[in-house]
């Protein structure tokens, strides 16, 4: 007899693999293949699953592009654009990115001198401001010996450095 932590490791065990497949499916056909309450794939959904980067759309579920580790050219471009790095290349093209992703032709680019400051050991701080600014909260934290409350806005990084601009 499958106990009933048995019958929903399964049914999250295959819906993490739908989700990690690019599978788009809706509430209904959960419970169809399961044989369970709507509520019951909601809660899973909801609650259970929560953790995931989950898109909504027209009814049905499916996981963000970036986890399925299907980042296009026009991701890397953005990434580049957003991390400072695009005027770096003399060009990202389609073209020059395979060139740069080749394993064997990667070793023709060195870059040296890019300052930035090495936050290595504040990456928990890092993701906590970042969290912060995305669900609007505010941040406590001492600084020169003086307790502050901000409304963080966003990180900007300027000659290598962060700075957290904050609602006026």
């Amino acid at each position: 007899m499958t106990k009933q932590h048995d019958t929903i490791a399964i049914r999250l065990t295959v819906i993490i693999n739908k989700l990690n497949s690019g599978v788009r499916f809706c509430i209904n056909d959960l419970v169809e293949e399961f044989n369970v309450s709507k509520r019951t794939v909601q809660r899973d959904m909801n609650q259970r699953l929560s953790y995931l980067p989950l898109k909504k759309e027209n009814g049905y579920y499916f996981l963000e592009e970036y986890c399925l580790g299907k980042l296009n050219f026009n991701d890397i471009k953005n990434f580049a654009t957003l991390s400072g790095i695009r005027d770096l290349y003399p060009s990202l093209n389609d073209e020059f990115i395979v060139d740069l992703l080749n394993s064997k032709l990667d070793q023709n680019y060195i870059i040296k001198g890019y300052d930035y400051e090495d936050l290595k050991s504040k990456s928990k701080e890092f993701h906590l401001i970042s969290s912060a600014i995305a669900t609007s909260h505010n941040i406590k934290f001492r600084y020169k010996n003086k307790a502050r409350t901000v409304a963080p806005y966003k990180l900007v990084n300027t000659d290598g450095i962060w700075y957290l601009e904050t609602v006026k």
